[in-house]
């Protein structure tokens, strides 16, 4: 709250002073972006501060004065926080469970992609799965990461509450499948080339798949608070691929190469035994021995000592933080000199497009800017028939609620449908009071500005060419 009310009353006081307004979101924009060194909570109130700013820069369209505009979004920040902690006391475990479920769906998505490696096919070419696997990968990271923030918002000192220690093994279960399921055992061309007459890598094909369905039994359950019942389709396969593996061993015809390459997939077998292990002990997690791990790390910084050390320790050409932060301040910089010099009336817009655009390398702002135009074209193009067809205030308040909420709903899972919903939504505000159809070309044409300059700020501006990191290691 502290950070959205020195953003919001920032821009209300600069506003009028375009030089002193520049020099404000530059210096804000960089700071913001560096608190994010502190820790993931700190980075998401920064993003969530700057995004204010631009709302707040957007309503100062309507000439309110300037209490008005900050008290009503810091007034609507206040009353989310307070439905938010009501919804937690009521459901207390639904965060964490959503968080965990998230997990083991990424991990059954990543499961079916690494199963296609195990499918003897003539001359199999493994790279493209392989990139298909690391991107997977990243996301089972990712979602892994969301879940321990989610665990350490409600602990103490690093320690959970009994009621939260079955979700803390989940969590630890979940970490140790993906640990295994990511380590690559062999190479795969060699597998298919040695067993392409053998039935023994289908099999093993078979049991990913087997165990990827676990996982989303267990993201199911998960998900609507029911107990999870583990199904016998993975033991059955252990079973099959245990009888086969004993029937190539007892070959005394095989050459040395072909005996070491059944070695190598027995270490997977062991591996993957494993992880049918975990995943049956989460149909009763309450029966375990208490031996297992209680205590999360906490990544965060909790003295102000080392609040200022892991800032210090960022400003560096060297840290990616520190060269987004520059790259993003002067892409805003660049968005407010356009939108002056061109007098835009929505121009802020621009400045909007490029804090969601500008990611921290150039491939993860190339997919944000497709599908940032993508979905604000069909948002465009639902809101001039929606327009249309609910031209009433009324019926386009209920619309704003139906996107709203659907908007939220695909707002961390398929960015171009969440795209497309918060355009209509934005429609329907403007259309409040007269100027929906209005503001629909200036909206595209200030998504496209703001994705050029997003994308020459991340291209020209202190680039992150991995290459080059390659080769400088």
């Amino acid at each position: 709250m502290v950070c959205f009310t020195v953003a919001a009353f920032s821009v209300e006081l600069l506003y009028d002073t375009p030089w002193l307004f520049a020099i404000g979101l530059t210096v804000s924009s960089f700071g913001f972006i560096m608190l994010g060194a502190i820790g993931e909570r700190y980075g998401t109130i920064a993003f969530a501060s700057l995004l204010l700013a631009v709302y707040t820069m957007l309503g100062m369209e309507q000439g309110s004065d300037m209490w008005m505009q900050p008290m009503m979004l810091l007034s609507g920040a206040a009353w989310y926080g307070i439905l938010s902690l009501i919804w937690i006391l009521i459901w207390p475990h639904r965060p964490v469970q959503h968080r965990l479920a998230t997990v083991f769906r990424q991990t059954a998505t990543y499961m079916e992609t690494k199963s296609s490696l195990f499918h003897p096919v003539a001359e199999l070419v493994p790279q493209p799965t392989r990139i298909a696997a690391a991107n997977r990968n990243a996301q089972i990271v990712a979602a892994l990461n969301q879940a321990k923030a989610s665990l350490l918002a409600r602990a103490r000192r690093g320690r959970l509450t009994q009621r939260h220690q079955a979700l803390l093994q989940t969590y630890f279960i979940a970490q140790d499948i993906h640990e295994r399921v990511s380590s690559s055992h062999y190479r795969y061309q060699d597998l298919a080339a040695q067993f392409f007459h053998s039935d023994i890598l289908f099999r093993f094909e078979a049991l990913l798949n087997a165990q990827a369905n676990a996982c989303r039994d267990v993201a199911q359950a998960l998900s609507i608070g029911a107990r999870y019942q583990h199904p016998k389709a993975g033991q059955q396969a252990l079973l099959t691929i245990q009888q086969s593996m004993q029937y190539l061993l007892a070959d005394q015809t095989q050459d040395a190469s072909r005996i070491a390459l059944l070695h190598q997939l027995d270490f997977l077998y062991k591996n993957l035994e494993t992880v049918e292990q975990q995943l049956a002990s989460l149909s009763d997690l309450a029966a375990n021995d208490g031996t297992q791990e209680s205590e999360l790390a906490d990544p965060d910084a909790r003295s102000l000592g080392e609040m200022v050390y892991r800032i210090r320790r960022q400003m560096t050409l060297k840290s990616l933080r520190f060269r987004h932060a520059v790259r993003l301040s002067l892409s805003l910089l660049t968005g407010y000199g356009v939108i002056q010099g061109l007098s835009l009336e929505h121009g802020f817009w621009i400045l909007m497009t490029i804090q969601f655009v500008c990611q921290t390398n150039y491939s993860a702002t190339r997919n944000k800017l497709k599908e940032r135009i993508l979905g604000t074209v069909g948002g465009l193009l639902l809101g001039v028939p929606a327009l249309y067809l609910f031209p009433d205030p009324s019926s386009q308040l209920a619309l704003m609620v139906i996107t709203g909420v659907l908007f939220f709903a695909f707002r961390t899972v398929q960015y171009t449908l969440a795209t497309l919903f918060i355009t209509l939504l934005v429609l329907m505000c403007f259309s409040q009071f007269g100027q929906g159809f209005a503001v629909i070309l200036p909206r595209l044409g200030d998504t496209v500005i703001g994705c050029l300059i997003a994308v020459v700020a991340v291209r020209y501006v202190l680039p992150d060419w991995q290459a080059h990191r390659l080769r400088g290691s």
